[in-house]
């Protein structure tokens, strides 16, 4: 027994002594190769030199009695942490937060800039309103919004007799929106030059209101009909406000129209 005790504490020891050889092993190899794996990352650009940059674009949009309205969008890229700020006064609806954000967001990417040091700030000042109570809603201003942005990122100017509408959807693409020929209306009484909306949306079809009266005995009868009416928005807007209207498959589309 007492042979078989020794033979124990033998075993027990040696292994106690391997494990701490090996523990001790491992950390001298840590610490002296030192090695690490590296990360890809994306890099912003240099901004050393950078001073804060600013871009307006025309934006339009339809009132709750149906009447075209034209505003200005307003882009600033201020010393931040890489944050897309909404100014919400006036009061912005959260479809209209969200395109701005992948306005902005896409422009970065079609740029391949990126500020990480530097806030985006995006805000609105639709005229002719008075802005207490105002309510800015829809995405149909993402389009201009990510033609500012990329005037921003690549320090460019932006035209001031150029309105656009349209959606801004993650791939670039611009989505249709409602309204078309009311915004083209409100821009071509603005004085606007050109006038850009999505693609098919440069054609359709108006209803015009149609008013009859027919004398039956002593009595008028008055009819109502809504004639559909094809528009060529381009002919339209050019006859009646010497304003081009161009289509855009995408937003890279505008950037020939708009930037200088």
């Amino acid at each position: 027994m007492t042979k078989k005790k020794g033979m124990s504490w033998a075993v027990i020891i040696i292994l106690i002594m391997g494990f701490g050889a090996g523990f001790l092993a491992n950390d001298y190899l840590n610490n002296r190769l030192n090695i690490s794996i590296p990360i890809e990352k994306s890099m912003p650009v240099n901004a050393g030199n950078f001073t804060t940059r600013y871009a307006e674009i025309n934006v339009v949009a339809v009132t709750e009695d149906g009447k075209g309205l034209i505003g200005r969008a307003n882009i600033e890229l201020v010393s931040g942490k890489g944050r897309i700020l909404v100014n919400t006064n006036p009061f912005i609806e959260a479809d209209t937060q969200f395109s701005a954000e992948m306005a902005v967001s896409y422009a970065m990417n079609y740029t391949n800039i990126e500020f990480n040091e530097y806030d985006t700030i995006v805000s609105f000042n639709m005229s002719g309103t008075d802005s207490r109570g105002q309510v800015v809603g829809g995405p149909s201003a993402g389009a201009a919004l990510t033609i500012a942005a990329i005037a921003v990122l690549e320090n460019k100017r932006v035209r001031n007799d150029v309105a656009a509408t349209g959606t801004i959807e993650p791939d670039g693409y611009v989505g249709h929106v409602g309204g078309v020929f009311e915004k083209a209306a409100a821009s071509g009484e603005a004085g606007m030059k050109i006038f850009l909306v999505p693609e098919g949306q440069g054609k359709f079809v108006y209803y015009e209101k149609n008013v009859t009266i027919e004398r039956r005995g002593p009595f008028q009868v008055r009819r109502v009909q809504y004639v559909p009416v094809n528009v060529d928005l381009s002919n339209y807007t050019m006859t009646e406000w010497n304003m081009a209207t161009y289509e855009m498959t995408k937003v890279e589309d505008a950037l020939a129209y708009v930037l200088e």
